[in-house]
């Protein structure tokens, strides 16, 4: 009888960007559930900090164990830095880095974003998120996602 070890999939590493400390952590803690790594970032401002740190630790490094994030998950309406900010950043830095704005309000984007022309987002969650929903969503990214980024 043949064996064939399965492979299992690396965990994805997850920058998750919201103002609403509790609906950040949550939405963390799900994606951790899920066998994932997640990071949460309190604000627009500290989510670009940290997706540009590690970008350039990932840049910098010799050792192959770090690496940009995978995945950034943004909210919309945040005060001073916005869930549009954070998409038109992380795409000028990292184009291939899928987005995707968490929101209930995904009108709002389409009317604002083409008047401030900026990059869009790969997709949309909507608020309030299901765990269901973001299991099925996380097996989708992971299926899309294409070796290594650098």
């Amino acid at each position: 009888m043949d064996t064939q070890e399965i492979e299992t999939p690396k965990p994805l590493d997850v920058l998750v960007v919201d103002d609403e400390v509790e609906v950040g952590k949550v939405l963390a803690e799900i994606i951790k559930e899920y066998g994932d790594n997640a990071t949460f970032a309190n604000g627009g401002q500290r989510g670009i900090d940290l997706f540009i740190q590690r970008l350039e630790e990932a840049r910098t490094s010799k050792s192959s164990d770090i690496k940009p994030y995978d995945l950034v998950l943004t909210d919309l309406s945040m005060p001073q830095i916005t869930g549009y900010d954070v998409v038109s950043r992380v795409k000028k830095e990292s184009p291939g880095t899928p987005v995707y704005v968490v929101t209930a309000n995904k009108k709002d984007w389409a009317k604002i974003s083409s008047q401030r022309g900026e990059l869009q987002p790969d997709g949309f969650l909507d608020k309030p998120f299901d765990i269901n929903d973001i299991f099925a969503f996380l097996t989708q990214v992971r299926a899309n996602i294409k070796g290594p980024k650098h």
